[in-house]
Formats: structure tokens, C-alpha cells, sequence
């Protein structure tokens, strides 16, 4: 890909948005604004598109929201990005009417097969009428590659390269009264907004209404005094049973070195050392955030009491996270079970143990 010269060299050069619509780190605007003749910034809502099932009204929202900062941004500063509902065929047809010599440029969309059906269709489009199309690579991904020999160096390489941030003061923007009058009667219109905690498109990232922050401050506020302030005041006073009480008197540590001494567990100790990992990283963060349903099913992957002896040793103690701060003194694999799991979940446990004729219960 490089500029044009000669014969062929176009009176306009399309910049065709798809997915990504965004100002910098754009190859294809980069490139578009080096070829010294107008410029056409096109974004195409495609119902064909967004009717299928991969798409919600949610996600045409941000989209919407994401193509009208774009506009925004352009305008105030005397630019023009277009965004019509259409399909593709149909504006780049309309646009040959208008002017038969142009070239079109965009990033190279990775995504469903409706949209690499549309993406080869328009290439023998292209193709028919001299039009000549240029795509540039997106995120570092290359679209039918039937290998991955150089995989790494390329994407390394493409990682490496500079982020490119045009400047859009001095741009020779494309103008032509007939596409006017088309682009008023088939532009873009708003998508409507659903209630609720919804990610918002465009350059200042996620925003919710003022009722639903609220919301989420209460909750937040509650769950870190729970964590925080209510929980170890309950297991202090006695009113929550503490791992003590449910341990029925038996001794871990005793536990582990006789159960040990007489028996010997089915996996290697590096093997229950993953394991305990794997339910530290399921109950260490708040409810919110715990995988308690996999915790359930790791803590029964037991045969033997030696099983239940290593994985309490690999276990140790280790301490509970409340929005990423710890909370709480170091906790053994016993009082991690009791504390974040459900009766229900315990009793199944104590019960699936039963029927191994393991001695241990929480």
C-alpha cells in the first residue's frame, strides 16, 4: 500500500468506518489524509447487520453514541463524518452516480460471517467498476491466514509501530449538494436508550444515570461494612459460628500429621497445591466476585482423608479481599469453606465425603 501516482490517482478516497470508529490510531485515516485530494469520512448502519441475532438494541445504542462523539468532535472544529442507515451496496452505489472515480479505504473488520460475506461481496463490487479498496490490518489480527508460522513477529511487530494522532484542522473535505440532500433523507437517527446500568459509546467510556450510582454506592457501602465491620464483630462475640466451633473439636494440625503418617493421598502434593489455588482464587474476593459453584465441586475431588490432610496443608492460611484491599486475619481451607459457602453446599460436601468413608467434615 502507498500513494497514489499517475493515470489512476483518484479525485477522492473514501474512508469507510466499520467496527472501529475512532479518530487515532487509525491506519486508514493516517493513509487517506496523505493522498492530497478530498476525503470522505463514511460510517454505514447496516440493518441486514444489526438485525441478525448477534445484535440488541443495547448494542446499536453504542454504537450510536460512539458515532455521534465522532461527528461532534469533527464539526466543531469544521469537519464532516457521515453516517447514513443503509446497506453497504446501496451507498457506495448512490456514490458512483455521483462520482466515478474514487477509491476506498478501511481497516480490515474482523467479526461474523455476515459481515465477510458483505466484506467479498463488495470486493467483486470494487472490482467490476475500477474502484480500487485498501485495507489496513486491525489489532494487530490478519484475516484467512491458513497458518501461524510468523504469528508472534507479526503481531509484535505491529504492536511496536507508533500511535498515529492526525491532525484534522488542514483536511480537504469532500462536498457535493446531491450527496447532501441523499445523506438528509437516509442519515443515522439516535437509537433509543435503555434504563439502567448500560455502557456508554463514544470517548468518555461507561456512564450511568444519577439514580443508578446511587444504587451501587448504597450497595457498596454496605457490603464493606458487612466485610469490614459487621463479620468479625459477629465471629468475635460468638453470634457466627467461628471454624473452631464447626471443627467439632478436632485438632487440624493433628489431623494432618496422623492421617499422613498412615495413609497416602492419589495425587502428588504439587497437583493438591493447584488445587488449593484454584479454590483460594474462587473464595478470596467478595461474594460478588466468588466462583463458589467451583469451589464446591474442587473441595470434593478428595478420595481419601490424605487427600483432605495435603490439600489443607497446601492450602495454609490466606487472607479474604474486599474490593481488592485484604480483610480479615489469615483464614485456613476450613474456615474459607465455612464462611463463604451455603449450608446446602456444606452439607453435600460432608455427605459426598460420607460416601468415601473420609473422616473429615466441615
Amino acid at each position: 500500500m502507498g500513494c497514489y501516482f499517475g493515470v489512476d490517482s483518484p479525485d477522492l478516497v473514501v474512508v469507510w468506518f466499520k467496527r472501529d470508529v475512532r479518530l487515532t490510531d487509525h491506519a486508514a485515516i493516517s493513509w487517506a489524509l496523505k493522498q492530497g485530494v478530498p476525503v470522505l469520512f463514511l460510517y454505514i448502519h447496516e440493518p441486514s447487520v444489526y438485525k441478525s441475532a448477534h445484535y440488541s438494541l443495547r448494542h446499536e445504542r453504542f454504537v450510536w453514541e460512539g458515532v455521534k462523539d465522532v461527528q461532534d468532535y469533527l464539526e466543531g472544529i469544521g469537519g464532516c463524518f457521515y453516517a447514513v442507515e443503509s446497506e453497504v451496496r446501496d451507498v457506495f452505489e448512490f456514490l458512483f452516480s455521483l462520482h466515478k472515480r474514487f477509491s476506498v479505504v478501511s481497516l480490515q473488520e474482523i467479526g461474523m460471517e455476515i459481515t465477510y460475506a458483505r466484506d467479498r461481496h463488495m470486493e467483486q463490487w470494487f472490482t467490476d467498476r475500477g474502484i480500487h479498496w485498501y485495507e489496513f490490518p486491525y489489532s494487530g489480527i490478519r484475516r484467512g491466514l491458513k497458518h501461524r508460522k510468523d504469528f508472534n513477529t507479526y503481531w509484535y511487530g505491529y504492536m511496536a509501530q507508533p500511535i498515529d494522532n492526525p491532525s484534522f484542522e488542514a483536511v480537504n473535505w469532500w462536498i457535493d449538494e446531491d450527496w447532501q440532500r441523499w445523506y438528509k433523507c437516509n442519515y443515522f437517527r439516535e437509537v433509543s436508550k435503555e434504563i439502567g446500568i448500560v455502557q456508554t459509546g463514544g470517548r468518555w467510556g461507561c456512564k450511568m444515570d444519577k439514580q443508578t450510582q446511587k444504587y451501587l454506592l448504597y450497595a457498596g457501602g454496605y457490603i464493606a461494612a458487612y466485610y469490614l465491620i459487621i463479620k468479625p464483630v459477629l465471629q468475635t462475640l460468638g453470634i457466627k459460628k467461628t471454624a473452631e466451633e464447626i471443627r467439632q473439636g478436632e485438632n487440624v494440625n493433628t489431623f494432618i500429621t496422623q492421617t499422613l503418617s498412615r495413609q497416602k493421598p492419589t495425587k502428588s502434593v504439587g497437583e493438591w497445591q493447584i488445587i488449593a489455588n484454584q479454590i483460594y482464587g474462587d473464595l478470596k474476593y467478595t461474594a460478588l466476585d466468588d466462583n463458589k459453584q467451583d469451589a464446591f465441586y474442587q473441595i470434593q475431588r478428595v478420595k481419601n482423608d490424605a487427600d483432605v490432610a495435603t490439600l489443607i496443608r497446601a492450602f495454609g492460611t490466606r487472607r479474604e479481599f474486599v474490593f481488592g484491599i485484604p480483610a480479615g486475619s489469615p483464614k485456613d481451607l476450613q474456615q474459607f469453606i465455612i464462611s463463604n459457602l451455603s449450608r446446602t453446599q456444606i452439607s453435600q460436601i460432608n455427605d459426598n465425603y460420607r460416601c468415601k468413608r473420609i473422616k473429615y467434615r466441615f
